[in-house]
């Protein structure tokens, strides 16, 4: 096993095509030298942080064409996103096919660039993350979704080719996100991507049979909140109710449109029902996108509207809305959209309260609310992926892990969490791999 790289986020172009000529020239020298192998997997990714989630898994066979697999194909979010979302570190139309864990941007935003630059192959997801993806990318990206294969979301198990099966579970970060286990027949490998991991949901939970377990697997796990975070709950509803009891105030709840926007929803209408809230204040969903995702929660059964609930568009007056009133609005990290123009409005108006319900990257506006000096409240309650020690706990229930690649999460808290899965003695092997990285494992 071999890992060699650069930072890719630093990389020029240049410094690109120099470290895909050494690569290439390494693995024709071990192909040359180890005539007897018959197979060997590569396995890189193009993060180093929460967003852009990319993965690329080769698998070459001695004299035949080598099978390239993305894993997800996201956007970058926050600082420089621009210039990370310009360039893959490979060649798109090298690419056979994709598989997609769930329709959030940071793991699908680059399809239709993907597609724009060559790739022409099947793009496989569970139907719920389909249909969410028509919303997330819009559907007018109709080369994107002629070359989409919904599939069952639960244990479909499927031969793309000769060597390869693979199998989606259900994976409760939201209503049909799927981890991934792609098995390579006549070997013992076999390959797990978690996607953006966690146990339970109040609209699902995580079903991974009992068989995976007793697999020898190499397994790529997101670490998005290192080790020591703790969730806080119940500050939500207290919070809320407390703020609201006057008739002056604005609570303003900036969401990711789908699953966050849908789980607060839920949570609120519960306080109406228990009377920790108003039904008398309304509740606006501002912008298309979540309008739309809570209307296909509605129509699956997972959800109904809260008392008194109102949709208006992202450039809706503020000034024609009742003063007493919450607001669902987006983009969750505040870069940009109705949430940005809120934000401004929160430093001239004490009685506005911004409430921060997820994950937001440090350099955008919802991860630097104490510098903007606004009245916030803060909750990780709602958290939709797993903490560094529910996924220890995750990884525990494994028999064998040979190597446990850890991603979508900085370096910082990637490496926090590596000791402390190295302490537990969960996996032979683990690794951080920057972008331009790779790991290669020999088969047979």
């Amino acid at each position: 096993e071999i890992s060699l790289g650069l930072v890719g986020s630093e990389m020029c172009i240049r410094d690109r095509i120099i470290h895909g000529i050494i690569i290439m020239l390494i693995r024709n020298c071990v192909m040359q030298k180890g005539e007897k192998m018959r197979m060997r997997i590569i396995i890189q990714t193009e993060s180093n942080e929460v967003t852009g989630s990319c993965h690329l898994l080769t698998i070459e066979r001695y004299g035949e064409k080598p099978i390239k697999i993305l894993v997800d194909c996201g956007s970058f979010q926050g600082e420089n996103k621009e210039q990370k979302n310009k360039f893959f570190g490979f060649n798109p139309s090298e690419i056979d096919m994709v598989f997609v864990t769930h329709a959030h941007i940071d793991h699908i935003g680059r399809l239709p660039q993907l597609v724009q630059n060559g790739f022409r192959g099947p793009i496989y997801s569970g139907i719920k993350t389909w249909r969410r993806a028509q919303i997330s990318l819009g559907r007018r990206n109709y080369n994107v979704f002629s070359q989409w294969i919904p599939v069952e979301e639960e244990l479909l198990y499927m031969t793309l080719l000769p060597e390869i099966e693979f199998v989606f579970f259900r994976n409760a970060h939201t209503v049909g996100s799927t981890a991934l286990l792609i098995m390579l027949k006549n070997t013992n490998e076999k390959v797990l991507f978690t996607g953006d991991y966690i146990g339970k949901s109040v609209f699902t939970q995580t079903y991974i049979p009992e068989w995976v377990y007793d697999l020898t697997s190499t397994i790529v796990a997101e670490a998005t909140y290192g080790k020591d975070v703790k969730k806080q709950y119940g500050v939500f509803e207290r919070e809320l109710g407390k703020w609201m009891e006057s008739s002056d105030h604005t609570a303003v709840i900036p969401v990711y449109a789908q699953e966050r926007g849908q789980t607060v929803l839920l949570k609120i209408a519960n306080m109406q029902k228990k009377r920790k809230i108003s039904a008398d204040i309304p509740i606006f969903l501002q912008g298309e996108s979540l309008r739309d995702y809570t209307q296909q929660y509605v129509e699956e059964g997972l959800l109904e509207y809260p008392y008194n609930t109102w949709t208006v568009d992202n450039n809706f007056q503020i000034s024609k809305l009742p003063t007493w009133k919450i607001v669902l609005t987006t983009p969750g990290m505040g870069h940009g959209g109705a949430s940005a123009m809120w934000l401004e409005h929160a430093k001239k108006d004490k009685k506005i309260k911004i409430f921060k319900v997820g994950y937001a990257n440090a350099d955008t506006p919802m991860g630097r609310l104490k510098k903007l000096k606004l009245n916030f409240c803060e909750t990780n309650e709602f958290g939709s992926h797993c903490t560094g020690n529910e996924m220890i706990e995750f990884l525990s229930r494994f028999r064998c892990i040979k190597d446990l690649i850890l991603v979508h999460g900085s370096s910082d808290t990637r490496e926090l969490l590596k000791r402390a899965i190295q302490e537990k003695g969960i996996a032979d092997k683990i690794w951080v791999l920057l972008p331009e990285q790779f790991l290669w494992k020999d088969l047979g």
